[in-house]
């Protein structure tokens, strides 16, 4: 604790991504990002999860980590469901799907999967499926 009090876990996120970007370490800064977005959706920021998200997968892009540039696109995903917004979920987990497949990662795709059936039935598209 510093004199101020407790620092919060927005706060605590930036400087510590901070410190990964000021070492050079990219890889160590989208993981903060990532982690972030988590804390957000946990605590009910939802709206404010989607930026550090979105960084992480700008950064994971950048150095070609396709595999991680999928799980945070997936957290973004889960982020858009959870503020009703499934169409947007269904294009992040789509892109999540095609990034994991590439990746042959078949743990993280089939978890991209679930999600991406679970934003499709969201938006009834999975029961117009069904009627035909």
């Amino acid at each position: 604790m510093n004199r101020a009090g407790p620092i919060g876990p927005r706060r605590l996120s930036t400087v510590r991504s901070g410190l990964a970007r000021d070492h050079g370490n990219e890889a160590a800064e989208a993981h903060l990002f990532l982690e972030h977005c988590r804390v957000l959706r946990a605590v009910g920021k939802l709206g404010d999860a989607l930026v550090p998200c979105q960084r992480a997968a700008t950064i994971q892009q950048r150095l070609g980590d396709r595999g991680r540039e999928a799980q945070t696109l997936d957290e973004a995903g889960q982020t858009y469901l959870e503020i009703v917004q499934p169409e947007e979920a269904v294009n992040f987990h789509r892109r999540a799907v095609s990034l994991n497949r590439q990746a042959r990662d078949r743990w993280r795709l089939a978890v991209s999967l679930f999600h991406l059936t679970n934003a499709l039935i969201s938006t009834g598209a999975a029961s117009q499926g069904q009627d035909s």
